[in-house]
């Protein structure tokens, strides 16, 4: 099985770090989407769930730190969708019964974390960098 979750430039924000982790969680929900029969493989399914929840902590972390330094002006409302989000995957992990529920469960959190979440919410933090990069560049063309 292919995984569902593809990494490609509209997804990208234009930093470097932030983008790798992307792609990357991109490829820990496909590890954990990627096991059928998930209840036959309790142990396998276990790692990788474990594996994606200790990414997207560390992951959470770094972007939280990242808006803190450049001053983005919406980070606690980033960092409240953050909580949401892992909040969600742990109902999601409590209320399905068997890891056969939880997995499609999963895959469409996920998607809408990507579709929502990093197009949309993580796309103004790239934008919000790049336009002070852009007012630094200014104000050096000022200052010759």
């Amino acid at each position: 099985m292919t995984g569902i979750f593809t990494w490609n430039d509209e997804y990208s924000i234009g930093h470097e770090t932030i983008d790798a982790q992307h792609a990357r969680l991109f490829e820990l929900a496909n590890a954990v989407l990627a096991i059928e029969n998930a209840s036959q493989h309790a142990e396998r399914i276990k790692e990788a769930v474990r594996s994606l929840y200790q990414y997207v902590e560390i992951h959470f972390n770094h972007e939280e730190a990242l808006m803190r330094i450049v001053g983005y002006p919406e980070l606690n409302h980033h960092a409240e969708l953050h909580k949401q989000l892992i909040e969600k995957m742990n109902t999601l992990l409590l209320m399905s019964k068997t890891f056969d529920e939880f997995v499609p469960a999963l895959q469409k959190h996920m998607s809408d974390w990507v579709l929502r979440h990093i197009i949309e919410q993580d796309q103004m933090i790239g934008a919000y960098m790049r336009s002070l990069h852009q007012s630094d560049m200014n104000a050096e063309t000022h200052v010759k």
